[in-house]
């Protein structure tokens, strides 16, 4: 019997391949598949089918595939924006180390639930502890339960270099509400409640605007929670690193030193994301990328 799919992640490979290229190993990996999932998706399969005495499954069969860095770069070429642009199609994309700890953030907060998540879900988010982090690549991971093949594609966390006039319209959105609003509101972890105040927000980044130094910013577009336990830890990550890219700023970032631990995520998503920007967003899962 195929185990049931969770419903939060899941699309047909043809639109996967469609939108993306890929070497000819991993296009029939794709194109043999009955649905792209997200990694924790499989993770979780794996962890409730049966095992034997030595903890080795019973029926089924995992495996773990390198992306090559072409196909990557291939890969990221294909996101879009929300109106459909290829906002990467020219961008310089390669891979790094970088620090979170030097980078801004558009997330406002890390969930202390899913960082848990993270670090004691089993097989392939095992590789999600400070060392791993350090060093895991793009790969894809196929699952075949016997009766079901399901693939994940997963992608290290994306580093865009944004120019700062980009973050204009989620700074303008930030100042609005700041005329009906003083605080955004957050969940504490450890009860109660967090408060940001949005006028220190906006003129902290306006003092960004005024300094002819800076012209772009070093944000963390996907990843944020990875990248949180790496910054714990005192060490860099294995990241996507975007720099010319026509993406623009979902919300106004915040330096890593200003995100919050919460216990699950803020209510309102313009808490989750000050100043937010729809407009804004790219649409990784459109090319099967769910961490």
């Amino acid at each position: 019997m195929a185990m049931q799919l969770p419903p939060k992640f899941s699309i047909d490979p043809s639109e996967v391949l469609n939108r993306a290229t890929f070497g000819p190993g991993l296009t029939r990996l794709i194109r043999d598949s009955d649905a792209i999932v997200a990694p924790k998706d499989i993770s979780g399969m794996v962890a409730r089918a049966p095992k034997d005495s030595q903890g080795r499954l019973e029926h089924g069969e995992l495996k773990h595939n390198n992306m090559l860095m072409a196909e990557l770069v291939d890969l990221i070429r294909d996101v879009t924006d929300m109106s459909g642009s290829k906002v990467y199609a020219e961008a310089q994309i390669k891979t790094g180390k970088v620090a979170q700890k030097n980078l801004y953030n558009y997330q406002t907060f890390v969930d202390l639930q899913k960082i848990g998540n993270l670090m004691t879900a089993p097989t392939f988010y095992s590789y999600f502890d400070f060392a791993g982090l350090k060093s895991i690549e793009a790969c894809v991971l196929t699952y075949d339960d016997g009766d079901s093949k399901y693939t994940a594609l997963y992608v290290p966390p994306i580093v865009e270099y944004m120019p700062k006039a980009n973050v204009e319209v989620p700074l303008e959105n930030l100042r609005r509400r700041a005329e009906k609003e003083d605080y955004a509101e957050l969940p504490a972890f450890n009860g109660g409640g967090s408060r940001i105040a949005l006028k220190p927000v906006i003129s902290a980044f306006e003092a960004i605007l005024r300094n002819r130094n800076i012209l772009v910013l070093p944000i963390l577009r996907d990843g944020t929670h990875r990248a949180y336990i790496t910054n714990t830890a005192g060490t860099s990550m294995h990241a996507i690193i975007i720099n010319g890219s026509i993406a623009m700023a979902p919300s106004v970032p915040r330096e890593t030193e200003e995100i919050i631990l919460t216990n699950g995520k803020p209510e309102r998503r313009t808490d989750r994301f000050l100043g937010l920007d729809e407009s804004g967003w790219v649409d990784l899962k459109g090319v099967g990328i769910d961490a």
